[in-house]
């Protein structure tokens, strides 16, 4: 579900609060996950209100901005949150991480650096005046070492034909 556009904030709400209702009531223990919340409509965050005091059904909140929606919503103003937990951004050291072990679930044990450097700079990194973290994690990094393998495939798999 995406709730993007303001002029339909009380439709997103009640679709919302709909398939919360529907799921709760299929299964009482379920495990509700939100992500990009910061992007989300504060009015629309508050249909959950009445299922987050829900004891059998936690829910989790992603967030890649501290000031978006979720902190101008009713969970925060009545205290409905147990616990925030910072996910700290992660440097090139763990982007380059990420991206060995894409190579490495696509059979690609030791990739070619140029191919590294070339994930590595199509990376977004801010803060603008630093550049010392990725915006986005390792978000997309999949889809461009995937890219890439099928790109060089004659370089990592030049055996391919013998199969």
């Amino acid at each position: 579900m995406h709730f993007s556009e303001e002029a339909n904030t009380n439709k997103y709400k009640e679709n919302l609060y709909q398939w919360l209702k529907n799921n709760v009531t299929k299964c009482s223990r379920q495990l509700f996950i939100f992500d990009e919340v910061d992007k989300m409509i504060p009015e629309v965050l508050n249909a959950i209100k009445p299922y987050i005091d829900y004891q059998r059904a936690p829910f989790s909140h992603i967030f890649n901005e501290l000031l978006g929606g979720f902190f101008h919503s009713d969970a925060i103003k009545h205290n409905l949150i147990d616990h925030f937990i910072p996910f700290l951004p992660l440097e090139e050291k763990h982007i380059r991480l990420c991206i060995k072990d894409e190579f490495k679930a696509r059979n690609v044990h030791i990739p070619d650096k140029k191919h590294i450097q070339e994930i590595l700079d199509y990376v977004e990194w801010g803060p603008d005046s630093s550049k010392s973290f990725s915006k986005t994690g390792c978000k997309g990094l999949s889809q461009k070492v995937a890219l890439l393998v099928a790109k060089h495939s004659d370089k990592y798999f030049p055996d391919k034909d013998e199969l």
